[in-house]
């Protein structure tokens, strides 16, 4: 199962891969991809994290996204401005390339929501991921590992779900 992780820079997206595959957010050499085994309902599923580590270059990320079964869009929950992206870059470039995969919204940094003066709000946060149709939300923190495997876990979901839904669109009823 292949999932790109979107986001404005410094978002926190190597580390929510990071901490996912490796616990590790001190590596000195950092991949592009890491992979790890996801167990949901007795079976386990191959999950392959893609970072898109490519700054303004939307055509070469764009290649990424070919055979992506889920997209991971975060923002950084310290930063308006990153939210503000999800629906001015990251949604309208989803919806370019790969308008028929599933994506959920992921709110970074979730530790340090006690210390910003720019907070996002879940209220925000709920009101985007329904005006862009995104799976679900979750809100995490590669740092303290809060909420990392749930953010995981629902985008697994999220591309099983639509697996599922094409699988039932092109078979025949009688």
């Amino acid at each position: 199962m292949k999932c790109v992780i979107l986001g404005d820079r410094g978002t926190g997206k190597t580390s929510l891969r990071l901490s996912v595959t490796s616990n590790d957010l001190q590596q000195e050499y950092i991949p592009c991809e890491s992979s790890i085994d996801v167990k949901i309902q007795n079976t386990v599923y191959q999950f392959t994290m893609f970072d898109s580590m490519f700054g303004s270059f939307e055509h070469v990320r764009s290649i990424k996204y070919i055979n992506t079964d889920v997209f991971i869009v975060c923002y950084a929950m310290d930063s308006q401005c990153s939210l503000q992206s999800v629906t001015t870059r990251w949604f309208p470039e989803i919806q370019l390339y790969q308008p028929n995969v599933p994506f959920i919204l992921v709110g970074t940094k979730y530790d340090l929501i006690e210390t910003s003066q720019q907070n996002v709000t879940f209220r925000d946060t709920e009101r985007i991921a329904k005006q862009i149709g995104a799976f679900s939300h979750v809100q995490c923190s590669s740092l303290n590992g809060f909420n990392v495997k749930l953010a995981v876990h629902t985008a697994v979901q999220a591309a099983l779900d639509s697996n599922e839904a094409k699988h039932q669109q092109g078979s025949c009823k009688k």
